[in-house]
């Protein structure tokens, strides 16, 4: 062992001396120029002369660390991105590589120019843009699906024509199902780019147009598809709506305020009022000619609070002449003409009598005292809440009522109906008719409201102890879930919240074990305790438990003795004086019992014999 050990210090300080722990003079260079190295770098300040320097190692072959030390960093590099080429978003032109950012909300570096051969060969196009005194350099991809309103606007051979979605777009004419650039397919007559027509950034920051336009029931209003930088487009038309007196052309028909503000009356003058929205406005008009309704006078005016007044009285020659008018009626009064000039004199008669009406629009009434045929029925109600329904002259006149008055446009389906402009009542809603029961089927009648009709949908009575659920009779029903096939004998198959489980029960039960004894339920299981059958055990087996009763083991022992190989010595004990021999007798095991299969036991020992 010591000359082991001497032979492993032997090999263990071979190697400490290969890895160089005797070369003093190689480390102490390095040490020095890292030091000088690292003491030079943070005086970078001037130029690069020293980096040059100090990269440099002369010393020896530990390049790694010195190289890691020396600043080799140019201190006028230059980290600012790149330029960004024609095609790519901009926020100012010292963004762009042209020296050109173009557009408003959208901006896109461009290459400008004043023809085609001003543009390079992948973008070959001089693009007009919506100012006409800008042009840009575009590729047949940029040019195809801009929004234009005629060809002038395309470039590259495309032309301007409407298409599918209403939006007039450049496109690039094909036949035979050939002649597109790319990936476009021939469609129609027109090379249609992978995934349609969309808008490009270039045709946002362009501000390229196409005319649209926005419809619905109460006019048609004009206006422009313009691209958005998120490759969207919208139609800027305004919405069509109902006109009403607020200084602007609502139905977008040429006319603003083109609403019916006359009230019939030759004393007003009938405008939309500026100040009410959506309310006519009637001044009395002072000193304008108007017809009082007597055709006994003459010359009638309208006064400053634009009530017509009578002028004068006219001339008549015979009672024909005076014909009642106004209040009066021809079958209550009695027409003469008297004097000279003649003069109409009209004087009530048949009080209480029936009296008929020159007025179509007037029937059934009783002369009163003052000539005036009385209890009257109008019948100009047209049955429209927003109008004023009057009967003058012989005719109706339904003039609009005021603007925000409450009416009913005789549907039951609707809410919120109010007057609007021009006698029109126009609801703000739809009356809700969704019930929440997933039973019926909710609709709306006009004439009566909501009408829910049961159906026979399945459904979800919300109990998860059913099954099968379907509507029925407006709700919706479902059959019982058995759990039967869960009960046993110490669980009974029970529906709960989470559905069928098995609740366990308590008492006796039977686990068909006939080997077992007390039976009994626990944690939803029949559990008995096994039969004793341990006083029948012997040395040869266990008494075991057959058809519920216990049975002696039948396996028969076999005898066996084991023995242990003894040795015997002989030594000569040579003692002083004396002839003794001593006889030892022993065993090689130690020295116990060993038991056989019968259990007899065999007992060694040691025995000491002594001879004189």
């Amino acid at each position: 062992m010591p000359r082991l050990l001497a032979a492993l210090a032997g090999v263990l300080l071979l190697s400490v001396s290969a890895c160089g722990g005797d070369d003093s003079s190689r480390t102490d260079r390095d040490t020095a120029a890292d030091t000088s190295a690292d003491t030079a770098v943070p005086q970078d300040t001037v130029d690069d002369t020293a980096d040059t320097a100090v990269a440099t190692d002369t010393g020896d072959d530990d390049t790694a660390a010195d190289t890691a030390d020396a600043d080799t960093t140019p201190d006028d590099t230059d980290t600012s991105a790149p330029l960004a080429p024609a095609g790519s978003p901009c926020s100012a032109p010292a963004d762009c590589a042209s020296g050109a950012c173009l557009g408003g909300d959208a901006k896109v570096c461009v290459d400008l120019c004043d023809g085609a051969a001003d543009c390079p060969e992948d973008r070959p196009a001089c693009l007009p843009t919506s100012d006409a005194a800008v042009s840009v350099c575009a590729s047949r991809d940029d040019v195809a699906g801009l929004p234009c309103a005629g060809d002038d606007a395309c470039a590259a051979g495309a032309t301007c024509v409407a298409l599918d979605d209403g939006v007039s777009r450049c496109v690039f004419a094909c036949s035979g199902g050939g002649g597109c650039d790319g990936d476009a397919t021939c469609d129609d007559g027109v090379c249609v780019p992978p995934g349609g027509f969309g808008c490009t950034l270039l045709a946002a920051a362009t501000g390229a147009t196409s005319p649209c336009a926005n419809a619905n029931e109460h006019g048609t209003c004009q206006g422009a598809f313009r691209c958005t930088a998120e490759g969207a487009g919208s139609c800027d038309a305004a919405t069509p709506a109902v006109e009403v007196c607020d200084g602007a052309d609502d139905d977008c028909d040429g006319t603003v305020d083109d609403v019916d503000c006359d009230d019939a009356d030759p004393c007003t003058v009938d405008a939309c009022d500026p100040d009410a929205l959506g309310q006519c406005k009637h001044t009395p008009a002072a000193g304008a000619a108007c017809e009082d309704g007597d055709t006994c006078t003459q010359g009638d005016i309208c006064t400053a609070d634009g009530t017509c007044v009578a002028g004068s009285p006219c001339a008549c020659d015979t009672a024909a002449d005076c014909v009642p008018t106004g209040v009066l009626h021809p079958g209550c009064v009695v027409a003469t003409c008297e004097g000279t000039p003649g003069r109409c004199v009209l004087t009530p008669t048949n009080a209480g009598g029936a009296c008929g009406t020159p007025d179509a629009c007037r029937v059934g009434g009783t002369c009163d005292d003052g000539g005036v045929c009385a209890g009257l029925t109008d019948t100009c109600d047209d049955g429209n809440d927003c109008t004023t329904d009057v009967c003058a002259g012989g005719a109706c006149t339904n003039r609009p009522a005021p603007v925000g008055l409450g009416c009913s446009d005789h549907d039951a389906c609707t809410t919120g109906d109010t007057c609007v402009a021009g006698g029109l009542c126009i609801p703000s809603d739809s009356i809700p008719c969704d019930d929440g029961n997933p039973c019926t089927d909710d609709a709306c009648d006009p004439a009566t409201g909501c009408v829910h009709t049961n159906n026979a949908a399945a459904c979800d009575d919300g109990d998860l102890c059913t099954t099968g659920d379907v509507c029925q009779a407006g709700a919706c029903h479902g059959e019982d879930l058995g759990c039967g096939a869960l009960t046993t004998a110490c669980a009974t198959g029970t529906c709960t919240a989470r559905g069928c489980v098995a609740v366990p029960t308590a008492g006796a039960c039977d686990d068909g074990d006939p080997c077992t004894l007390d039976d009994t339920c626990a944690d939803g299981r029949c559990h008995g305790t096994a039969l004793d059958c341990s006083d029948l055990d012997t040395t040869c087996g266990e008494g075991t438990c057959v058809a519920g009763a216990c049975v002696a083991p039948t396996r028969t022992c076999d005898l066996l003795l084991r023995t242990q190989q003894v040795s015997a010595a002989v030594e000569r004990a040579p003692a002083a004086g004396s002839h003794g021999l001593d006889l030892s007798v022993g065993h090689t095991g130690p020295v116990g019992r060993a038991a056989n299969a019968t259990g007899l036991l065999a007992i060694f020992g040691f025995h000491t014999l002594r001879l004189e």
